[in-house]
């Protein structure tokens, strides 16, 4: 089971940088979701949340360039630290670099556009990842020419899942409170992803799950594959 997390490790380390990612391959992870966002200035920025709190006053990250986006300093939510935002190039140098497989999820505007999400694929192809990178699409844009295996589609709730006839060869992201042996019948790989982070529910294996989004790859590694991930594609 692969054991992927979610901005990293953000309950040690901000959300959605390069240290959380760092950490989250030290903590046995087979690979680290990254949210991205899109600035003023219609290039990418790795947040999570659409406005952050600077010196006080609550901005969207549509209103904020690349620039001043990696120049700000922000105060990370769980771990309190103070920190800067990593820019979108450091990532990617870093995953040219290091053999970890990295899904990456438009969020916001971004995702609303499926020209900005074939740009943000294009940037991220042409950086030359170490391992093959994923991207996780809304279920209304139509796959792109990739891999089927580099696909894959959130499903944010129950009521969006797609009828049993609708689902061939389809790779689903869903909340664990959501999918269920009963409910992912006739996905070909199904990973769940927890609200509150790592999830502590019982009788999660069924045929097709691939893996588990977590906010705590080290624990969730310890419960559901203690073996240290290989060198995988």
């Amino acid at each position: 089971m692969w054991i992927i997390g979610d901005g990293g490790s953000p309950f040690r380390a901000p959300d959605n940088t390069l240290s959380s990612f760092q950490l989250a391959v030290s903590e046995w992870s087979d690979g680290v979701l990254v949210c991205v966002r899109k600035t003023s200035d219609a290039a990418f920025a790795l947040s999570r949340e659409g406005s952050v709190d600077v010196s006080g006053e609550k901005r969207t990250l549509g209103s904020i360039s690349e620039s001043e986006w990696t120049t700000l300093a922000l105060t990370d939510s769980r771990t309190g630290q103070v920190y800067r935002p990593t820019p979108f190039s450091t990532l990617l140098f870093w995953l040219s670099e290091t053999p970890v497989r990295a899904f990456f999820e438009p969020l916001g505007s971004l995702a609303e556009s499926r020209e900005d999400c074939d740009a943000l694929i294009k940037i991220v192809e042409s950086a030359k990842p170490k391992r093959s990178p994923s991207y996780i699409l809304p279920p209304r844009f139509a796959a792109p020419s990739l891999p089927s295996e580099s696909l894959w589609t959130f499903y944010p709730s129950r009521t969006e899942l797609p009828l049993p006839d609708g689902r061939k060869n389809v790779q689903a992201i869903g909340f664990a409170s959501d999918l269920s042996k009963e409910t992912v019948s006739g996905f070909s790989r199904v990973m769940l992803r927890d609200r509150a982070g790592f999830s502590e529910r019982t009788g999660l294996r069924f045929p097709g799950l691939w893996g588990i989004v977590t906010h705590s790859p080290y624990f969730a590694r310890k419960r559901y594959s203690p073996t240290p991930p290989g060198p995988r594609t």
